[in-house]
């Protein structure tokens, strides 16, 4: 396909061979001189044979600057450096696995979803947490079993410079921790109480 039309095609029902070979791009495995001279972008590979037209919108899409499926796509600001973020709209859901709540800043701060925190729900940018249970007062400390998000220590940051906090927040009640960053002595938390 060139710009959404197909200009060849040819049958292949051979397998694939499988090897420990990495998958490069712009480059063959074999031969030094062969290598691609140019630009690519929004390299991406599929899990099927897309039809015609789904190769054609795919195209319209991104000629237009959306995502490949028609959603809006916004360029990233280079001049910011996101330290986490976590979308919340993984497809496969979450069941308790490790790194199974992606980190997409690209720092790789995967996270797990503890005690059946899932998002299943709709949320303000696709999908949401559900974390629905929470303390029941702001002077208990004892241990709290509800469902939430861990980053399993892999998350840290410098507590002597400035960073900012901003996500989409729906409280259910009162004293509920947005974020918590406790040290071994528990001297240490950074939450919002009450209302935001």
């Amino acid at each position: 396909y060139i710009n959404g039309e197909e200009v060849a095609s040819k049958t292949y029902t051979d397998p694939i061979d499988k090897t420990d070979f990495s998958v490069l791009i712009g480059k063959n495995h074999w031969n030094e001189s062969y290598k691609f001279k140019g630009n690519m972008d929004e390299i991406k590979i599929f899990d099927k044979a897309l039809t015609d037209d789904e190769v054609n919108q795919t195209y319209i899409n991104e000629k237009e600057g959306k995502n490949f499926d028609g959603g809006n796509r916004r360029c990233p600001n280079c001049n910011v450096s996101l330290l986490l973020d976590y979308h919340m709209d993984e497809c496969s859901g979450w069941s308790g696995n490790e790194g199974e709540v992606k980190d997409s800043s690209g720092n790789g701060y995967d996270g797990v979803a503890v005690n059946g925190a899932n998002n299943k729900d709709d949320g303000k940018v696709c999908k949401t947490s559900n974390l629905n249970e929470g303390r029941t007062s702001p002077g208990e400390y004892t241990q709290y079993n509800g469902k939430f998000i861990n980053t399993n220590q892999k998350f840290q940051w410098d507590r002597d410079k400035s960073f900012t906090l901003m996500a989409w927040v729906y409280p259910r009640q009162q004293w509920c921790p947005i974020i918590a960053k406790v040290n071994p002595d528990y001297s240490h938390r950074y939450q919002k109480e009450f209302k935001l």
